[in-house]
């Protein structure tokens, strides 16, 4: 493990949450990966389909680009540093993606939640208060019509 790093789940919840991922991500192409850490869910997409990661820690995203050229037989992977909360992603930035994969950080992260409410993501938390304040301004964007 890196430093600065943590464990957050055990091999085999990452690799049963990895194939959910990848059961709901059938026909993508390019996939991005938000919060995206040192790459849990970015390495298992990347054996399918093309993944960009956003992630704002310096050290993960170096370690997640190191394993990501050591790897053998992954699709492209591409790493950005962003801060998703000062930052996040605009609908026209998520455009060039087929879906996207969202595990944001306990304070969660509204503004880019916001931004997904339109498109196609798919959020891995195991905190429910946080899915329940996710799925909140999903519909109060809809009650705004801010989703077709």
């Amino acid at each position: 493990m890196s430093s600065g790093g943590f464990f957050q789940v055990t091999c085999e919840a990452k690799n049963v949450m990895g194939n959910i991922i990848l059961i709901h991500l059938k026909k993508e192409k390019n996939v991005l990966d938000l919060f995206s850490g040192i790459g849990t869910f970015t390495l298992c997409v990347a054996k399918k389909m093309n993944v960009h990661a956003v992630e704002n820690d310096e050290v993960a995203l170096g370690n997640l680009n190191s394993a990501a050229r050591f790897l053998t037989g992954l699709k492209t992977v591409t790493c950005e540093k962003r801060d998703l909360f000062r930052h996040p992603l605009s609908v026209k930035g998520l455009e060039c993606f087929e879906s996207t994969v969202f595990d944001p950080p306990r304070a969660g992260a509204e503004k880019q939640v916001y931004e997904l409410a339109e498109g196609n993501s798919i959020t891995c938390r195991g905190n429910f208060m946080l899915i329940l304040r996710q799925l909140r301004v999903i519909y109060l964007c809809l009650l705004q019509g801010d989703i077709p």
